[in-house]
């Protein structure tokens, strides 16, 4: 998923899953009935390029080098929990700089839609500090910050 600026990154999170839509992803699985549309109650390979791709974007936005997360997820891919330990360690460092106040996930163990919802609400609101430390940077010559 290739991602061009920080707004639409945020409008790409999805952090409103509920039960009801992990029940209809389900009930398609159930019934052998495949589709195309991006199900918000499965959480597969596109779910998890938009989170790697957001924070790669970030990181590189931050010129913090060092880490990068896999973006790149085909559907045959299998996630491991080193894929997961080092998506919730992108995770904490970032958030450490942007939102010290949230917390995150302990594990992705037994990942449910709630945690899956965390994930993407931290990105979001570290895609806001992120947009709103870039728009009230003062550089040389610059006779105010912001819009």
């Amino acid at each position: 998923m290739a991602i061009n600026n920080a707004k639409s990154i945020i409008e790409s999170l999805i952090y409103d899953r509920t039960q009801s839509d992990v029940d209809y992803a389900l009930s398609l699985e159930q019934d052998s009935i495949y589709t195309d549309e991006d199900l918000k109650g499965a959480y597969n390979c596109s779910d998890r390029n938009r989170v790697g791709g957001a924070i790669n974007y970030l990181t590189d936005g931050m010129e913090l080098l060092g880490f990068r997360v896999k973006d790149n997820w085909i559907e045959t891919d299998i996630a491991k929990i080193t894929d997961n330990i080092n998506t919730l360690s992108c995770l904490d460092r970032l958030r450490q700089i942007l939102t010290p106040e949230i917390t995150i996930p302990e594990n992705l163990d037994g990942f449910i839609y709630q945690k899956a919802n965390a994930v993407e609400q931290l990105l979001y609101e570290m895609y806001s500090a992120y947009i709103w430390i870039t728009d009230n940077t003062l550089f040389c010559g610059d006779g105010y910050a912001g819009y």
